[in-house]
This record gives structure tokens, sequence and C-alpha cells, in this order.
């Protein structure tokens, strides 16, 4: 099938049609009425726009229940309209909320095609779903009459949410805004300092280098502050 050839319901007698989207205009084959091709196209534009505004409103809804199930139906709505990146994005997402895919990490590089605000909204939808969805796989895990078997299974359960949500709260704080040495705020899409011209970059790795630091400090002390318990023993 072409590219451009479109499907069209005649308006008067409901016959389904066929014809190149780049007509003009079209005579419907059973019952002769005109059609502007062109009309058609912006009032299915207008519909589908519609469309996804409610069911996404049905999403943030379901988001709020922890109903993922109903997020992910949606979201598959909202891409057989638009299959762009990010929905597409949000599907696979949404397919890891409701245990059809595994966790992928590269979603949370491709977030920064959003928004701040989406970017944290989806962030924050991950973290609450992983903690669900973690908490719901211990409750099931602690039925297991074999102890043996149940503790190993939820051990393995914390190591694999656990992991996720290490990402995940990573992520949340690279987005948290960051103080240049001037004091400006700089944040995650700022990649220079507008106020005194350093590196983003810059300023993000001598932070690290004294939080390591800090890291260091604090750990010697409580190595020196047991050392002195045992030796006082």
């Amino acid at each position: 099938m072409p590219k451009d050839l479109i499907a069209l319901t005649c308006p008067q007698c409901g016959a389904s049609l066929e014809c190149d989207s780049t007509n003009m205009k079209i005579f419907c084959q059973y019952c002769g009425t005109p059609i502007l091709i062109k009309d058609f196209i912006t009032q299915r534009r207008i519909d589908n726009s519609d469309k996804i505004i409610s069911y996404n409103n049905i999403i943030n809804n379901a988001i709020n229940n922890n109903d993922y199930e109903t997020v992910h139906k949606y979201y598959e709505k909202i891409c057989n309209i638009e299959a762009s990146e990010n929905n597409l994005l949000l599907l696979s997402i949404s397919s890891y909320l409701t245990g059809k895919l595994d966790f992928n990490k590269e979603w949370l590089k491709n977030l920064y095609n959003f928004s701040l605000t989406e970017h944290e909204q989806i962030l924050q939808m991950l973290i609450k779903g992983t903690k669900a969805n973690m908490q719901k796989e211990i409750e099931s895990a602690k039925r297991i009459s074999n102890e043996k078997i149940r503790k190993e299974k939820i051990r393995n359960i914390d190591l694999n949410y656990n992991s996720i949500i290490y990402e995940l709260y990573k992520e949340e704080k690279n987005l948290k805004p960051i103080k240049c040495k001037c004091k400006q705020m700089l944040t995650f899409d700022m990649k220079v300092c507008p106020k005194c011209g350093r590196l983003r970059s810059e300023i993000v790795k001598k932070k690290k280098r004294r939080d390591n630091i800090i890291a260091t400090v604090l750990i010697s002390l409580i190595v020196v502050f047991i050392l002195m318990i045992i030796i006082a023993l």
C-alpha cells in the first residue's frame, strides 16, 4: 500500500473509502457525496488530539492508583494514534511496570528528550511503580512454605529491585539543581553557568571530588572510633 494512501468514511452513507492523500477532493463511489480531503485530515487530527488528551487523563488517574495495567493499555492506544519515540518509550516503561519487559537502563538516557517536568513525573512513576511491584513480589514470596526457598526468593527480589531503585534515585539526583561557586543555581539542562561561565561538568566533577573526600574522612573517623573502643576493651 502506498504511503500516501489514506482510509476514510463517507460522511453521508458511511461507506469505507480509500484515496491518495494528495487529492484535494473526491466523490464517494457509492452515493456521490463530495469529500474535501483537507477537511477530513484536519478533523481526524483534532479527533486524535482529543483522544490522546483523554487517554493521558486516564493514565494519570491510573498511576495514582498504582494501576499499571491500565497505564499500559492506554499507552498502547496512544501509540496506535501517534507512534513517536517518546510515546513508544512510555509504552516500554509501562510494559516494565506490568512485568512484560525487564528494566532497561537506556530508558533513563532517553528521558532527556522530554521536558524537565515530564522527565521528573516519569521518573516518579518509575520509582513508585518499582517499589509497588517489589512489595507485591515480596508479599507473594512470603507465602512460600519452605523457609529456605522463601528466604532465597526474598533475597533475590531485594537484590533485583534495589539495583533498579538505586539507578532511579541516582537519576533523580542528577535532575536536581546544583550550585556553582558563584552561588548561581544550574538546572540539569544548563551546560554553562550564565553568571560566571563555568562548565556544568567542571562543577559536577569538583562536587563529586569534595563528596568523596568528605566520605573518606567520615569512614576514617568511624574506623578510629571503633579502634578506640576495641583498645578500651
